[in-house]
This record gives C-alpha cells, structure tokens and sequence, in this order.
C-alpha cells in the first residue's frame, strides 16, 4: 500500500466561441515520485502527458450542435486515445432539457466505471444515447 507520494502536476488550456463555434483544448504533464509504501514497489517514479481536444458548432441556434472530440495520453504503460463525435439536441430552446446521441472509439481507455457505457481498458466503438433533465 502507498502511503504518501508527491505529485506535481502541470497544465494549460485556453477556448474560443466565435459566431456558433467553440473550440478548447488542453495539455498536461504529470509526475509522481517519493513514494512512502509499506514492502517494495517496482518503480521509484511515473511521468505522464495528455492533451484533449474539443470543437462544436450550433447548426441551429440554441437548439442543434454539432460536436467532435479527441484525447490522447503518452505514459509509462501505454498510450491510449479516444475520439469522437455528437448531436445534442435542446427540442425546447432551453438548457433545462437535452437530447444527446455519441458515437465514441476507444483505444485502450484509461477511464471508465459502472456508470459509463465503457470500461477501463475498452477497445472499440460505443453509441450512447441519452436524454437529460435539469432540475
């Protein structure tokens, strides 16, 4: 078991929204070093990179958008990356109430849950499809 381990973290991002189109992207650089464990780990240090990328645009006004989306990790143990792209759909003009349909490739995803339509280490295309209310 780790006990304590420094962790130093390095990021940037920055966005734009211009006349219907949005696009952001960010980078990072991580390092976790001086591990305090109980018994012996195989490694004294890890190094990791990531940089995701996201762009939409409203093809209706405040009712249709049209987005694409791509990350990518270079670690230690691999080098997964996902893209994908989506329609949200707002049928009353309001944020309080979406339709959202995806369609995503995973390669290796470093990410997931029970919650998700994917798992830690999926490998292939997944649709979802969902509707959302806020409350």
């Amino acid at each position: 078991a780790i006990n304590r381990l420094d962790y130093q973290l390095g990021a940037a991002s920055a966005g734009m929204k211009y006349m219907g189109f949005y696009l952001e992207g960010e980078a990072y650089y991580r390092r976790l070093d001086n591990f305090r464990a109980v018994g012996l780990l195989p490694v004294s240090s890890l190094e990791d990179r990531g940089a995701q990328l996201q762009g939409s645009y409203m093809l209706v006004p405040k009712s249709i958008q049209l987005y694409a989306n791509g990350s990518k990790i270079w670690g230690e143990y691999g080098n997964p990356w996902d893209a994908g792209i989506g329609l949200n759909w707002w049928p009353f003009k309001e944020r309080q109430f979406r339709i959202n349909g995806e369609l995503m490739y995973y390669d290796g995803s470093p990410v997931g849950s029970s919650t998700l339509p994917y798992l830690i280490g999926s490998n292939g295309y997944v649709f979802s499809l969902n509707a959302e209310l806020a409350f």
